[in-house]
């Protein structure tokens, strides 16, 4: 069979890595600050209903497989902890609008997403995770996420003047844990830090953790325009609320951070233990870690009716306003945990076990930009969004500086953790992010002085495991063909020379005749994943091609396509 050649392996030679510059270093001139407008925030954690009997109890229409980790076990924590990277790479393709009080609906990946990082933790947690979306719970959480994204606030009883109030928004809300700031995967680690002053008794956490759930529901607003929030609504409460613990509870309590190795970043300022009709009044708790002594302060107890009772502390007097990453470790760290005074069923209880705190990706890279080196012309009327990743929680600032008295470039908050960039007039600037962690980054940027068709740029982002990878790719169009209709192209090609193109629902053999596209509509800077979760074992040395054009013709006489991955 002839080679496309769209899959032509020459074209290919001169193809260079996009790479993040730090080398760039304004003159004197003008400067901007901004703090994260956008910086997640939690309300309280939704109650337990009087009723559940009119909840479902079964499968959801997603069926869940189930998760599953050894935490004694470095090695397979550090490949299970991809699965949590590999879902914060996901776009929500979020399609509704806050303005026209527009719940919409987000892509099924961004879903499935979601749904995987809520059992990666139930998984660490040693719960059974096997979580499945219920979908009528998730339609009723996309009216509740709008509500408080046009809001900008949290309420788990939404009154009725508030916008966009709808009364099936306002029943998902009073079931579901609510995050402002924060949307679908990144919610979930939200969650599971349960971070802020009114958040003591650690509600969201112990929601998503409770091990009789089989069915939760999502909604999610993300990069909302006209003053919206991102938020998300994860309906937590189903039929199975009180009913009979799984007996496949890993270490009969439910700890986080749970015994075992744990990724650093996955630790919070705030402790937990929970177990079922447990009398935590009378607890101590005291930790080492490495065998020396670490301050405790135990959190005040809360009310019941919220999963399991559950003891909370707080080590080392980290701060639990807001959120914050755990420093790396040099080396593995281990904490050993002794809890006392503890009374169940009338009888005292004690528990003990160890957490050794580690850094599961010694090889990532910091922060990092996407696009790397973002290529803008003086148009307001055309903005690139840049995510940032390599975060250690979310962007808590940003610090923009140029040479000159000109203004080069507008830079605002996308959401907590991308920035949207127009260009004013032309030049250069940097950027330098802080995430929440403390750590920076600078971006350089420049401004043409016209449009051009050559400024487009096609890049990809993977993670995950040989069993499960995911792939997202991210395509700039060129400032000249921003804004006409178009398609967006997807292919492979096997180490054996044979083609696939994929036509948005399955990968179909090239043969020869016309190119599918992925999708068509209008050409605008797009992420949108490749696969979610697909095993990739067998398929070492195949190569993904992603590309845009007006039509094939254009995509394949300009050459507007990268190779974006090669599975390794």
């Amino acid at each position: 069979m002839a080679e496309h050649p769209l899959f032509n392996a020459r074209a290919f030679c001169g193809i260079l890595a996009l790479s993040f510059s730090v080398a760039f270093n304004a003159s004197a001139g003008g400067a901007s600050d901004s703090l994260n407008p956008t910086a997640p925030r939690l309300g309280d954690a939704p109650r337990a209903p009087a009723d559940v009997t009119s909840l479902p109890t079964g499968e959801g229409r997603f069926a869940a497989s189930a998760l599953s980790v050894d935490t004694t076990d470095r090695t397979a924590v550090a490949q299970f902890y991809r699965l949590y990277k590999a879902a914060n790479l996901v776009p929500s393709d979020w399609s509704g609008s806050v303005a026209g009080c527009d719940a919409g609906s987000t892509g099924s990946d961004y879903k499935e997403a979601t749904r995987q990082q809520i059992n990666f933790f139930r998984a660490m947690a040693g719960v059974p995770a096997d979580v499945s979306w219920d979908s009528s719970f998730s339609a009723k959480a996309q009216l509740a996420a709008l509500i408080m994204s046009a809001n900008g606030s949290l309420s788990h009883t939404p009154p009725t003047n508030w916008l966009c109030y709808s009364a099936d928004g306002a029943t998902a809300a009073g079931h579901s844990n609510l995050a402002l700031g924060n949307a679908g995967p990144y919610a979930v680690k939200g969650y599971m830090d349960d971070t802020g002053t009114n958040n003591a008794v650690v509600g969201h956490r112990r929601w998503v953790l409770y091990p009789q759930t089989k069915l939760m529901g999502t909604g999610d607003v993300t990069n909302a325009p006209n003053g919206g929030n991102d938020t998300n609504a994860l309906w937590v409460q189903d039929g199975n609320f009180g009913g009979p613990r799984p007996q496949d509870v890993r270490d009969d309590f439910v700890a986080w951070p749970p015994p075992g190795f744990v990724p650093y970043d996955l630790v919070p300022a705030r402790w937990s233990l929970s177990y079922p009709g447990a009398v935590f009044s009378a607890a101590s708790v005291s930790v080492t870690r490495d065998g020396q002594s670490v301050p405790v302060r135990l959190e005040p107890a809360g009310t019941g009716n919220i999963g399991e009772n559950t003891l909370v502390w707080v080590v080392d007097n980290r701060d639990t306003a807001s959120p914050s990453v755990l420093a790396k470790p040099q080396t593995d760290t281990t904490y050993q945990v002794a809890i006392t005074g503890v009374t169940v069923g009338g009888a005292s209880r004690m528990f003990s076990y160890s957490v050794t705190v580690f850094d599961a990706d010694p090889n990532a890279p910091g922060i990092a930009f996407v696009p790397a080196q973002p290529n803008l012309t003086p148009d307001p009327d055309r903005s690139v969004i840049v995510n940032v990743t390599g975060l250690s929680g979310t962007i808590a600032g940003i610090h923009t500086s140029w040479s000159g008295s000109t203004k080069p470039v507008d830079v605002g908050f996308a959401s907590s953790t991308s920035l949207k960039l127009t260009g004013l007039a032309a030049g250069s600037a940097t950027v330098t992010v802080t995430d929440s962690g403390g750590n920076m980054a600078e971006l350089a940027i420049s401004v043409g002085s016209q449009t051009s068709a050559s400024d487009w740029q096609i890049s990809g982002r993977a993670d995950g495991t040989a069993e499960a990878m995911t792939l997202v790719a991210d395509v700039l169009p060129a400032s000249l063909d921003d804004g006409n209709s178009g398609a967006f192209y997807v292919g492979a090609q096997l180490p054996d020379g044979s083609l696939y193109l994929n036509n948005g629902q399955t990968w179909v053999p090239y043969t020869g005749s016309t190119i599918p596209a992925h999708s068509t509509g209008t050409l605008a800077q797009r992420s949108f994943p490749v696969f979610v979760g697909l095993d990739v074992r067998g398929l070492s040395g195949t190569q993904v091609l992603v590309g845009y054009g007006t039509d094939a013709s254009d995509l394949v006489n300009n050459g507007k396509y990268r190779s974006v991955y090669t599975v390794p």
